[in-house]
């Protein structure tokens, strides 16, 4: 383990770095360099190595966290040893360029260890999104949204309300302007990358109300080998959902509890266009530059931290700092044991709050 975390070429750069250009080696840049690469490796080996399926959306934020800590505690390691090793305070003849040099050295370590989770969202997002080829996932697509209305799934048609029997109605000859059930909000239907897509328009367009049996088979038949990539199919017995939407044609109002089928494959389907489709065409939250901004200012801050620590003495500052986080919890931890929640519950919390402010 030693040999990989400072292997010899890593123990020669360190005494070059020290003999030829001071401010480099006190940043123990080229360590973090070494490492930050290993903690990148790991990331993208960790996505490369969890299961991926189009059925569930990947927690971000949950493998972000683990990620973090992970990288938050190596980042302590290496601050530690950068604010501890200070010779240049006593014996150095730092300029102010090297000051900056030293501040840029410093943030770009920050940098390094807690964009780090980066790898694993991108390498895991190319595995989800490699599962189909655009062609393919058109087709996919398409498929579902030309076969959806011969499932007689009730939100693809104009409905009326029946004020006698208060429920709605709809007629299978009359479909709603939302036709594009499976496609994805983050795709748009003719766009460069999405070409052969059907819109909503030419949706409404190709659909047919027919009697013919074998036609509606043949387009369920199309719609289950769709959904059947990834999932069970959506229809157990096509030739009788064809027969329910043949004898669906011929009736002027269709209620709800007329014709009862089961459309909760459909919903998965749902889930699974839309989780590939924000792996090929949508950004985590941390690619997105809002969160790229606001990672750089809390990264700007903690580097001039450090190198203001290493300034000063920072002993005395990091006491009062975990005096400060600690004090309120350890006299609200005094005033429960010794007074407890009973009937001086409310004076429990009084009194610590009182103690808050005395404080601030």
């Amino acid at each position: 383990m030693q040999r990989i975390l400072n292997p010899g070429f890593l123990q020669r750069t360190d005494r070059f770095l020290m003999l030829n250009h001071p401010v480099l080696w006190m940043s123990r840049i080229h360590h973090t360099l070494w490492r930050g690469f290993w903690l990148w490796v790991l990331w993208a080996l960790v996505g490369a190595i969890i299961p991926v399926s189009p059925l569930e959306r990947f927690e971000d934020g949950l493998w972000y966290t683990v990620c973090i800590i992970v990288a938050i505690t190596f980042m302590c390691f290496w601050a530690y040893r950068y604010i501890i090793f200070n010779k240049e305070k006593k014996f150095g003849n730092l300029k102010p360029f090297d000051a900056c040099l030293d501040y840029l050295l410093v943030l770009f370590t920050c940098a390094i260890y807690l964009l780090s989770p980066l790898s694993l969202q991108y390498v895991r997002n190319e595995r989800l999104a490699d599962l189909m080829t655009d062609e393919e996932y058109v087709n996919m697509v398409n498929d579902l949204n030309l076969g959806a209305p011969y499932t007689l799934d009730p939100d693809l048609f104009v409905s009326q309300y029946d004020s006698l029997r208060d429920e709605n109605f709809y007629n299978v000859r009359y479909l709603n302007s939302y036709t594009s059930r499976f496609t994805p909000y983050s795709v748009e239907a003719g766009s460069e990358r999405m070409k052969g897509l059907l819109s909503d328009h030419e949706l409404r367009l190709q659909y047919e109300v027919t009697t013919d049996v074998n036609k509606v088979i043949a387009i369920l038949s199309r719609y289950n080998k769709a959904s059947a990539i990834f999932t069970k199919p959506a229809i157990t017995n096509v030739k009788e959902a064809a027969g329910y939407y043949v004898m669906a044609v011929g009736m002027s109002r269709i209620y709800s509890n007329d014709i009862i089928l089961n459309h909760y494959y459909s919903y998965m389907q749902n889930n699974i266009c839309d989780n590939i489709a924000f792996a090929k065409f949508r950004k985590a939250f941390y690619f997105k530059w809002e969160f790229l901004l606001v990672m750089l200012v809390i990264t700007s801050c903690l580097a001039s931290l450090l190198v203001l620590f290493k300034m000063v003495r920072w002993r005395q500052f990091l006491i009062s700092m975990l005096v400060i986080m600690f004090y309120p919890l350890l006299l609200f931890l005094f005033l429960l044991v010794f007074f407890g929640r009973t009937s001086v519950g409310k004076i429990t919390e009084q009194a610590y709050l009182s103690f808050i402010r005395m404080q601030i």
